[in-house]
């Protein structure tokens, strides 16, 4: 709950001390401005950040290094999503630029704002920046936590059975022309990698964009914080100039004629995984990393069915259970 609201288009400041109407009127505002920011994050951070790295990645490494199969394991479907959120969300009239309030051309500003400076920061870094750890029972990062520990492992493991010697990495040209050409594009990937750990960092880092991080924004929980009347995209009345005015909310949901289509775009954000080679719970038992892995990747598999088990041991009982980032709930790959 939050202590107050500040809105800018009227430059009111909200409480929950404040008429009911007044603070139900602000906590809408700032869910339908949460939504917005929150799916064009998705696309910088999760999207157009990797795509130029995976360009560099599949200019520079061959199909037989040990890491190819791995990381494309994860990054496919990328290329195609990206061009369908640029055309199928962000082109005129689409259901995204009809009923979200920043609409195309506003959330086409946003990228082209936001991409040019956003980093790479790993996850810790990030909580740190946003001064998240002390937080208590947050879920969603405690739950992050465990999973990029996990992947940390895992590729830590993996790694280890090709760099043996610490200076082995320095002579893996396919690697370093991976960094030298992908730090043209992002401007915090090293140039160069100087230890397994400096590449396991960045693999890790990929990997957690491209599965976890960008289905907890862009599937389920979209889907739920979305809702008639007061959970929307866009609030389609002018915001009161002062507190205490008489509030219709029927004034500020999406127009009738438009109601279909946000109907029908929240609805792509429901996206229940039947196969469960599609979840990383399962995902690396479809695919081939070499015999040498095998250990590991059992090691690693066991690892995530006992990460789902504790997130339903620690859920069972409650009558709203997050779920959300339960391995067995989290694809492997962009999925849309």
């Amino acid at each position: 709950m939050p202590l107050a609201i500040h809105i800018l288009d009227n430059g009111l400041v909200y409480n929950p001390f404040d008429e009911e109407s007044d603070w139900l009127l602000a906590k809408s505002a700032l869910n339908a401005a949460v939504l917005n920011t929150q799916e064009m994050d998705h696309f910088v951070y999760s999207h157009l950040i990797l795509e130029p790295i995976r360009v560099a990645f599949l200019q520079s490494i061959s199909e037989s290094h040990p890491i190819y199969h791995l990381m494309e394991h994860h990054m496919r479907g990328m290329f195609s999503n990206t061009l369908g959120g640029l055309v199928l969300l962000l082109g005129n009239k689409t259901p995204f630029d009809l009923v979200f309030g920043w609409g195309a051309p506003g959330a086409l500003r946003f990228l082209e704002k936001e991409l040019p400076n956003a980093p790479m920061v790993t996850l810790g870094e990030r909580l740190t920046q946003q001064g998240l750890w002390d937080i208590p029972n947050f879920k969603f990062r405690d739950d992050c936590l465990v999973m990029w520990d996990a992947f940390d492992t895992f590729f830590t493991d993996y790694l280890g059975l090709y760099y043996i010697e610490p200076t082995d990495i320095l002579f893996d040209h396919e690697v370093q022309n991976w960094a030298a050409e992908a730090c043209i594009y992002q401007f915090d990937f090293p140039c160069a990698f100087e230890t397994a750990d400096q590449l396991k960092e960045i693999m890790v880092n990929m990997v957690f964009r491209a599965t976890i991080k960008h289905h907890s924004w862009n599937s389920d929980v979209t889907w739920h914080i979305s809702a008639y009347p007061f959970s929307l995209p866009s609030l389609n009345h002018p915001l009161p100039t002062s507190k205490g005015t008489n509030i219709d909310f029927m004034d500020y949901v999406i127009p009738n004629k438009l109601r279909s289509f946000g109907v029908g775009l929240f609805a792509e954000f429901y996206r229940p995984m039947n196969d469960p080679y599609m979840t990383l719970l399962d995902s690396y038992k479809n695919v081939n990393l070499g015999q040498l892995s095998g250990p590991i990747v059992e090691k690693h598999l066991l690892n995530m069915q006992q990460i789902d088990a504790n997130i339903d041991d620690r859920e069972r009982g409650n009558k709203k259970p997050y779920l959300f980032l339960k391995p067995s709930r989290l694809p492997h790959y962009v999925w849309i």
